[in-house]
C-alpha cells in the first residue's frame, strides 16, 4: 500500500484517490484533526505516526470518530486493531502493530547502520550496520535494552505495570525513556476506546433473549 505522509496534497489525493493509498498523519501535520477525518471519509485509511506526543484533544477527537461516525467505512490505525485487541482481551499490542517487533522489524539508515525502527534511529540507537551479523546485532545494547524492557517494566513497577492499557501498548512509548506525561494523549483515545467496548458489551449482556 502507497502511503501519503505529511505534507501531501490532501485535496489532490480526494480529487484523484490512487487505488491502494493510506494517508499518514503525524503531530506536526495533524492540526486540528479536521484533514484526518476528511481523508478517512473520503475512503482513505489513515495511519497514526507513532510519536508519543501530541497537540491536546487531537488523538481523543480521532477516536471519537472511529468509534461514533457512522459513515466512516475505513480503519484509523492504531485505534482499530487496538480496539480488536481490547474487545478480544488478546491480539498484537503496538510493537506488532506499528512494525517494532524485535528480531523481526529492522530499519536501515542512509548511512546503513541498522536499528529497531525510524524512532529509535532518529534517537541515535543502533543494533549495528549492515556489515554485521545477527549475533552482533543481539548484544548490542540496543537490542539487549529492548529485550528486558518487559521484565523491567514490573519488576521496577513503573507507570507501565499499573497502566490498564499495558495489554494494548506493551509500553511502547515509554521504553526509550520518556517520561510518562509523554503518552497520556494515547491513554486518553485508548481510554475511549475500552469505555466503548464496555458499553457495547453491557449494552448485549442486558439485551432480551
Amino acid at each position: 500500500m502507497w502511503a501519503a505522509e505529511e505534507g501531501a496534497d490532501l485535496e489532490a489525493l480526494l480529487a484523484h484517490p490512487p487505488r491502494s493509498c493510506s494517508y499518514v498523519v503525524t503531530p506536526a501535520s495533524v492540526g486540528d484533526g479536521e484533514a484526518a477525518v476528511r481523508a478517512s471519509l473520503a475512503g482513505l485509511p489513515v495511519h497514526l505516526s507513532p510519536a508519543a506526543v501530541w497537540p491536546d484533544g487531537v488523538l481523543e477527537r480521532l477516536a471519537e470518530h472511529f468509534l461514533y461516525a457512522a459513515d466512516l467505512e475505513v480503519p484509523i490505525e492504531p485505534f482499530a486493531t487496538a480496539a480488536q485487541t481490547i474487545a478480544r482481551g488478546r491480539g498484537p499490542d503496538l510493537w506488532v502493530l506499528l512494525r517494532e517487533e524485535l528480531g523481526r522489524d529492522f530499519f536501515v539508515d542512509v548511512e546503513g547502520r541498522v536499528s529497531l525502527s525510524e524512532r529509535w534511529a532518529r534517537q541515535g540507537f543502533f543494533f549495528g550496520t549492515v556489515h554485521d551479523d545477527l549475533d552482533t546485532f543481539e548484544a548490542s545494547d540496543l537490542w539487549q535494552r529492548l529485550a528486558a524492557w518487559r521484565p523491567h517494566v514490573f519488576a521496577e513497577v513503573t507507570a507501565c505495570a499499573t497502566c490498564a492499557h499495558f495489554p494494548t501498548c506493551g509500553g511502547f512509548w515509554l521504553a526509550d525513556g520518556s517520561d510518562e506525561s509523554a503518552c497520556r494523549g494515547w491513554q486518553a483515545a485508548f481510554q475511549l476506546l475500552a469505555d466503548a467496548w464496555r458499553t457495547h458489551r453491557d449494552d448485549l449482556t442486558d439485551a432480551p433473549s
